[in-house]
């Protein structure tokens, strides 16, 4: 689908993406269900009769009638349901060719059966469809069967080759959101590195002790010079862990577009007190007044240094100590509280749900980021308020995201008797 970066050879694309994810839940991210089919041809700038035309033929296709589902909320689908409705969007954007990642997979027999005839008819209506399965009898469906083995190509039942005029057309084509998801990606796994630095060798308490100091010093302090001292440790910690200086420098620049909006509405929000030098300030409606005095400098630089200390001291962490010594870190940090009775389990229970968390909504955040890339919804684009803009509409299907998965997570743990 072209949404990976490639690490060696040469990958072609149209520029196009249609790709149907496996995880339903994961391609769904409106409220209602005709919202989430018009999310890519709204983006395509398709709108009034047109819309409702596109959107109620690709409903046709997968068997879900409009007057049914239209005011249905996503969430409240059934798993087939869902399934169709995910195709039913990547239907709806009209592509010539069309990727489904095992479209059939966890579903009943009469769903499978629907889904095979509904891109057999996408076939018929003169699309490229591609699918991958498990499944032997739904390969008799297709025109073309390549068969995959650990990544390696075992049969190909009629190999073709792309014509010079073919690939010509696609040279040059790059899609710049692969980085971005590549980045989130890359996110999720753990920085750790095996180096023989002193903070590598430390054992886990004294190292949990250092990064608590500096984690909440980088939180409590709030004078900027004494975040100012803060951040030349910060770098000196960095400097002995060996932890690469770019990659800080890269993590700043990722997180710069959230910090600049922060900032923005500190400047926004944050009133004007006596004393306060007023370099500019402008009107609004003759009653709200836009002003930049030192002391929302003075908070602006706050904030980023406070996020510049927090960064480095989690990046640090991290980098020198694995998930086993992190969490032996904490039981050591807790061992004195079991002498005052205090219960311990339970906050290093919460300490791991957080600490394993994270990665999840880091893959959640990814899964989304590649449905709206899909659905068109991200474009490439200049600028860090443009860029701020494009990004906004992933907080809202994370949140919600964010609730079901803690919501299985308190079920798992009551099924548990916890």
């Amino acid at each position: 689908a072209g949404l990976l970066e490639a690490k060696n050879g040469e990958i072609l694309s149209s520029g196009k993406v249609s790709l149907a994810l496996q995880d339903a839940n994961a391609a769904l991210f409106e409220e209602f269900a005709v919202d989430d089919i018009a999310f890519g041809p709204r983006n395509q700038g398709l709108k009034g009769k047109k819309l409702l035309e596109r959107v109620q033929k690709a409903m046709a296709l997968v068997n879900l009638d409009y007057d049914v589902f239209k005011d249905k909320k996503t969430l409240a689908l059934s798993g087939g349901q869902k399934r169709k409705l995910s195709l039913a969007g990547i239907i709806a954007l009209d592509s010539d060719i069309l990727l489904f990642d095992e479209p059939t997979a966890g579903l009943d027999p009469k769903s499978r059966s629907e889904i095979m005839a509904t891109m057999k008819a996408l076939a018929n209506a003169g699309k490229t469809v591609i699918f991958s399965t498990h499944r032997k009898e739904e390969g008799a469906f297709a025109d073309r069967l390549i068969l995959l083995e650990e990544g390696t190509l075992i049969y190909d039942e009629a190999p073709c080759e792309i014509k010079q005029e073919e690939k010509k057309e696609l040279n040059g084509v790059k899609r710049s959101e692969g980085k971005i998801l590549a980045g989130l990606q890359r996110g999720i796994g753990s920085d750790y590195m095996k180096k023989n630095t002193a903070l590598h060798r430390a054992k886990p308490l004294p190292s949990f002790l250092l990064f608590l100091a500096l984690f909440v010093l980088s939180i409590a302090l709030q004078s900027p010079k004494s975040l100012g001292a803060l951040s030349l440790f910060s770098i000196l910690y960095t400097i002995i862990s060996q932890f690469p200086l770019k990659k800080i420098i890269k993590r700043i620049f990722l997180v710069l577009p959230w910090i600049a909006l922060l900032l923005f509405f500190q400047i926004l929000f944050f009133g004007t007190r006596p004393g306060d030098i007023v370099y500019t300030s402008i009107s609004f409606f003759s009653k709200w007044t836009l002003s930049l005095t030192s002391a929302k400098i003075e908070l602006c630089i706050k904030t980023f240094l406070h996020f510049f200390n927090v960064l480095i001291a989690l990046s640090v962490y991290n980098f020198t100590k694995t998930e086993t010594e992190i969490i032996e870190g904490f039981e050591d940090f807790l061992k004195p509280l079991c002498y005052i009775k205090v219960p311990v389990k339970y906050i290093k229970l919460l300490f791991l749900l957080v600490f394993r968390f994270i990665p999840l909504l880091l893959d959640e955040a990814a899964s989304i980021l590649k449905t709206q890339i899909i659905r068109e919804g991200i474009k490439e684009t200049k600028g860090l308020f443009k860029t701020v803009k494009i990004f906004l509409p992933l907080f809202i299907p994370l949140v919600l995201q964010t609730i079901q998965r803690a919501e299985y997570l308190s079920e798992a743990l009551i099924a548990r008797q916890y």
